[in-house]
Order: structure tokens, then sequence, then C-alpha cells
């Protein structure tokens, strides 16, 4: 930090020095010492100006410009925990959640899909709560997914760029808490109905977080990475013929 004050305050007297001397030579040069005041105080008027300009439309731009490069690094983070857990937990989450034929053919997205589908989608996610069926088969299978990727995902967690990203954060600590649950437990196949009734929630709600932030991941792709997004349609969880082969 001393280092860069000092860098700085060596810039600014060394730009002072060299705006004197050039005035200087100006005025041995030219003379006319009236003109060049009147020139510099027309100058000095158009201060306020200029840092205005600097200030709010620059400051703008750049900020805008590094609001960008951050969505686009959120994005990599988003994509990374879908490839590395999100859409096996999501397949196996849904095949654990009792979703009816209307609610199936809503999430089936295809390549037709406007921005107004996605938003519709997650509307529709966030006031249907699906039917859960957790057996203790279906939650071995869960922890048997997520338990390799502790490392993982608190590595994600603590990545500050996701602090811009507060909905997908959300669901990251509902996986992270779903995945606690599972491992804290020695064998999941002999639990109490209360304790089952438990995770079952946990698992609700991870499912339900998890599903609209598929969403929004898709809605990305569509727009900035279209090969992804034909990878994605193909291994839709809710296409029951779902299979990343490409037929014609």
């Amino acid at each position: 930090m001393k280092m860069e004050l000092r860098w700085q305050l060596i810039l600014a007297v060394g730009l002072v020095i060299l705006a004197v001397i050039l005035h200087s030579v100006h005025f041995l040069i030219f003379g006319h010492l009236e003109h060049m005041l009147s020139f510099l105080g027309k100058k000095i008027a158009f201060v306020p100006l200029e840092v205005l300009f600097i200030t709010l439309i620059v400051h703008q731009l750049l900020t805008r410009h590094e609001r960008s490069v951050l969505v686009r690094k959120m994005n990599m983070l988003v994509g990374s925990f879908f490839s590395e857990v999100g859409n096996d937990l999501l397949a196996r989450l849904n095949s654990a959640h009792r979703v009816d034929t209307e609610e199936r053919e809503r999430f089936r997205i295809d390549r037709s899909w406007s921005d107004k589908d996605f938003d519709r989608a997650i509307k529709a996610v966030e006031s249907v709560e699906p039917e859960s069926r957790i057996d203790e088969d279906s939650l071995e299978a869960m922890r048997q997914i997520l338990e390799p990727k502790r490392e993982f995902l608190l590595l994600l967690l603590g990545n500050p760029n996701l602090l811009e990203h507060e909905p997908f954060t959300d669901m990251l600590w509902s996986v992270f808490h779903l995945m606690e649950e599972l491992t804290r437990r020695d064998d999941l196949h002999t639990l109490p109905r209360s304790d089952l009734n438990h995770l079952a929630r946990d698992a609700g709600r991870a499912y339900s977080r998890l599903l609209v932030e598929w969403i929004r991941y898709l809605k990305h792709l569509k727009d900035d990475y279209p090969y992804l997004y034909s990878l994605e349609l193909r291994i839709n969880p809710f296409d029951e013929s779902r299979s990343a082969v490409v037929v014609e």
C-alpha cells in the first residue's frame, strides 16, 4: 500500500512539474502572457465537467465491464457445479420426488424455448412442492453422489465471486447441508420414520432450489453456449428417453 501511494505521489508531482515546464516553454517561444492565462483559465473552468465525465461516464463503463466479467466467472462456477455434481444429484432427486405428467412436460426444455418460457418454468417450480417419495435406497444414492464432492463443494462455498449470486449460494448451502445430514448417519437403512421425514424435507429444499438454478443455467447456456445447451437438452432429467447420443 505504501509503495502504491509513493508511486502515485511521484506521478502527480512529475505531471505538475511537466505542466509548468511546458507552459514556460510556450511563454518563452510565443510570449502573450495574457492570452496564455486566458486559455489556462478556460481550461480550468472545464475541469469540473471533465471530472464529471470521468467519474460518472467512464466509471460507469468500467463498472459495467467489471460486472460482465464477474457474471462470466460466476456462470463458469455454476457450470462446473452442474458438471461435477448438480446434474447427477438433480436426476436422483427428480426420481425421488413424484412429479405428475403435466409438471414433467413443463420442464422438458427444448430449442424453441424463449426467455419467457424459462421465467414461467422458474415460477412453476417456486409455486409447486413435489410429493416426496424418499426412501433409504434413494438417500444412500444421494450420499454416494455427494460425499466424494465434499472438497469441491467447500471450494465453491469459499469462492468470493459467488457472493454476487445469492440464490445460487443459498442452493449450494442447501445441497451442502443435505450432504452433511447424510454423511453424519452410519446406516441410512435403520432410521426411524421421524428421521426419514426430516431428511425428506432437507432433500425437498435442495431439490426446489437446485431445479430453479438448473433452469437459470440452461437459460444462460441457450444465449451464450448453444453447444453445451444442446447436450443439456439431451440429458434432461425430465425426459424419460434422455440420452447424450445424437440421433438424427
